[in-house]
């Protein structure tokens, strides 16, 4: 059998070991475990703050069935289709428990008119169901999703805690590191997100020892060439090549760098083409949530910018 990845392997196992940030939100889950329930939930935070693995802590802490509990990701399954039929599916039959709950992951993918639908089953089906949702963006949650839940901000990990927690496994996997830092390096990289962090540390420990910090990902190695191509008009060619390395879940970081570097693209060092195209990205990006097809809406933006200055 393969061993566990350190992500998986190192994930706390109880309510007791994991680490909060916020005393209390503590004492509330610590609570909710001992009452046997919990409110519709949602957890808000950056990547890599430990939302999803206090959803299944609390699965597990509540003593929820298998088949009373249900795992779907919003930025793959995000129409209303999917909320009226699965979910609703799902939430129609009775528990073998107390309670059922959904775990909806990045659920500000959701359409509003999923958002729309997934209101209503909260409001019936609220005694045998219940909700936990996550977010990395809480303002593209409804007002009327987020007035049914109680909200949890998952605040970024502070950098020495996330430095002592290196330490301490890599001392546990045998690991020799030769330059304290070397620590440093990796926790400002990966900074706030700690799951990206045990991943860089597993991926770069060879024959014993950290090795230096090497950034991974077809994504990342995408963006550094993006501000010389587009310099070039070489505007379809970067459409193609995003929509071919990108996930689902890193759209914004696209449209984020659009908007951070657009000044550096020939062309838009004109103050005048800047704005235009700052107007341009926004429309996009607010639209993004709520389109059925992200890459044609994507595309749309990439032609009206290349239309500014062209």
């Amino acid at each position: 059998m393969p061993n566990k990845l350190w992500v998986e392997k190192y994930r706390p196992s109880s309510i007791d070991t994991y680490v909060f940030q916020n005393e209390r939100h503590r004492q509330k889950f610590t609570q909710y475990i001992e009452d046997g329930s919990i409110p519709h939930l949602l957890l808000e935070g950056d990547t890599g703050t430990g939302k999803t693995t206090l959803a299944f802590l609390l699965k597990n802490e509540l003593g929820i069935d298998d088949t009373d509990f249900k795992v779907l990701n919003a930025s793959d399954e995000n129409s209303v289709d999917i909320i009226r039929n699965e979910i609703k599916a799902f939430a129609k039959t009775m528990p073998m428990g107390d309670f059922k709950i959904i775990f909806l992951d990045e659920a500000d993918f959701l359409t509003r008119n999923a958002q729309g639908a997934l209101r209503r089953l909260m409001e019936q089906y609220s005694d045998t169901f219940r909700f936990i949702l996550t977010t990395n963006h809480p303002h593209k949650i409804l007002d009327a999703i987020r007035s049914r839940c109680q909200e949890y901000k998952f605040e970024q990990f502070d950098k020495k805690e996330m430095a002592i927690h290196c330490y301490k496994i890599l001392k546990q996997e045998g690991i020799t590191v030769t330059d304290a830092e070397l620590i440093k390096q990796y926790v400002d990289e990966c900074y706030p997100d700690m799951r990206k962090l045990l991943q860089s540390l597993e991926t770069n420990c060879v024959d014993g020892e950290l090795q230096d910090y090497i950034e991974v990902g077809d994504t990342t190695k995408t963006l550094v060439s993006i501000v010389e191509q587009l310099s070039k008009g070489k505007w379809l060619e970067v459409r193609a090549s995003i929509i071919e390395n990108i996930e689902e879940h890193e759209w914004d970081d696209i449209y984020r760098f659009l908007y951070e570097n657009l000044d550096q693209v020939d062309g838009f060092d004109d103050i005048l083409n800047w704005k235009q195209g700052i107007v341009i990205i926004a429309d996009h990006l607010r639209f993004h949530g709520q389109v059925a097809e992200p890459e044609i809406n994507f595309s749309s933006c990439m032609i009206r910018l290349s239309g500014v200055i062209n």
